[in-house]
Order: C-alpha cells, then sequence, then structure tokens
C-alpha cells in the first residue's frame, strides 16, 4: 500500500472540518427569502443549504438531483 493510500485512510471523521450548525430561524429565513417552500426538498436539506451558506469557501456535493440543482442556483453547489 502506497503511503498517500494509507494517510488517506487515517483521517477519521472527527478530524474534517465542520460546517456551523443553523439555527431553526436561519433555515426558515434562507426557505422564505429563496423560496424554497414546494421545490421538492425537505427541511432537512434546507437545513444542509443554510449550513454550507454559513461555512466560507464551501460547496455541497450531492446525488441528490433537485437539491444539486437548489444549491447550484444559490451559489453553493459543487459543478461536476
Amino acid at each position: 500500500m502506497s503511503d498517500t493510500r494509507a494517510a488517506q485512510r487515517s483521517i477519521l471523521p472527527g478530524d474534517l472540518p465542520q460546517a456551523p450548525v443553523a439555527a431553526a430561524s436561519e433555515v426558515f429565513h434562507l426557505i422564505k427569502q429563496h423560496g424554497l417552500m414546494g421545490t421538492g426538498i425537505g427541511y432537512l436539506d434546507a437545513h444542509l443549504l443554510s449550513s454550507v451558506k454559513l461555512s466560507p469557501n464551501t460547496a455541497l456535493w450531492t446525488r441528490a438531483k433537485r437539491l444539486a440543482n437548489i444549491a447550484l442556483a444559490l451559489d453553493v453547489g459543487h459543478a461536476d
């Protein structure tokens, strides 16, 4: 096994940077401000978007098409 692979395997979730947790009021503000009600994403998705928006230089990577499209529209999505 190469040193690079060994280093990659030694990274634990606790070692990764954490996004701030958005308050419920911030999530509701995002939903209202960007018209997210009825777009096909749930509260948890909106919460993720809120936390990503609070994190500078952070993008959301997801395979969920609706969430990915909304994240891109909010300038927090990762474009492939």
